[in-house]
């Protein structure tokens, strides 16, 4: 009979830690699409805040600094990072030469058009 207990108890022990290890995976995977949602209106509200600052300056920010506090209290933070380090698509204008004799023109200011995570896998978001 103790044969087997021995044997009928491990089972019950390696099944318990299983369906453990089961539900500590069910809560991450849960809790990285909340993340993922949260970057997601995070990204959606600093896109529309960089359009209204540029519908109401007549051009984009220089930085997400920029933003702040007339059109955003703080810069958010990237819910997949934990930090406000955003990776930003900038534009270069570029000063357009009246004669036309430079071979290529001055580059005047980068501005920023777009904001994306810089978590891994959530660069395109």
């Amino acid at each position: 009979m103790r044969r087997v207990v021995i044997p009928v108890v491990v089972v019950i022990l390696a099944g318990g830690a299983f369906a453990a290890w089961q539900h500590k995976k069910a809560v991450e995977a849960r809790e990285q699409q909340q993340r993922a949602v949260a970057l997601h209106d995070t990204l959606v509200q600093l896109r529309k805040t960089i359009d209204n600052f540029h519908a109401d300056k007549g051009r984009y920010p220089h930085s997400l600094l920029e933003l702040v506090p007339d059109y955003l209290r703080r810069i958010p933070v990237d819910p997949m990072t934990n930090s406000a380090n955003w990776r930003l698509t900038t534009e270069e204008s570029v000063a357009v030469s009246d004669d036309f004799t430079t071979g290529t023109a001055t580059k005047s200011e980068s501005v920023v058009i777009d904001v994306h995570s810089s978590a891994p896998g959530y660069g395109d978001y």
